[in-house]
């Protein structure tokens, strides 16, 4: 219940609520005007204070109204969340499987790497715990020796369509495809 204007011996003035002292003031002065408003504004306050609690008598309908409003948006409001619940799980999901699938492929292709030396003369680099670091050309004693791995035909052909690409890209070796094929696979 809100202060209010009312008037009392003739004179406007301000009230809080239906039945407060009739604070009154000076028509046409705004300071009196104001004084008086402000002592029903702690009039207000002061019952407030004291424990009094509004009752709603003639808007009820209205203060439901928006009770139900804010109901109601929060049904909207839960039924979006439960949408992007279900979205998310199902982003998660899918980013899982993405997950395993990458997995799944890095060992496949691990599986199917064979390493080769590019140059067959050369010796490969001393392991860890060897002594040097990267290889000079020049073979040490503790330098293991060098491996040779079999390549079956599918990779040799592999490796003769991957150099001829080369070729068509960036120009010739300065040795033909089968003398490169031929020194790698010895």
């Amino acid at each position: 219940m809100p202060v209010g204007p009312c008037s009392e011996g003739g004179k406007p003035g301000y009230r809080f609520g239906d039945s407060g002292k009739c604070y009154t003031y000076t028509s046409g002065d705004s300071a009196s005007r104001k004084a008086a408003r402000d002592k029903a504004i702690q009039q207000e306050r002061a019952a407030r204070a004291g424990g009094w609690t509004e009752k709603y008598r003639d808007n009820k309908k209205e203060i439901k109204m928006i009770i139900n409003l804010s109901y109601d948006n929060v049904q909207v409001m839960k039924a979006h969340h439960d949408q992007m619940k279900s979205w998310n799980e199902n982003m998660a999901k899918q980013h899982q499987d993405a997950a395993e699938w990458h997995k799944q492929q890095s060992e496949e292709l691990e599986k199917a790497m064979i390493q080769v030396p590019l140059n067959p003369e050369q010796k490969p680099a001393p392991s860890a715990g060897g002594a040097g670091g990267a290889t000079t050309g020049e073979g040490t004693s503790s330098a293991p020796a060098p491996t040779t791995v079999p390549l079956d035909p599918v990779k040799k052909a592999d490796l003769i369509s991957i150099l001829n690409d080369h070729v068509a890209e960036y120009g010739d070796f300065e040795k033909s495809v089968e003398d490169i094929v031929n020194q790698i696979f010895g």
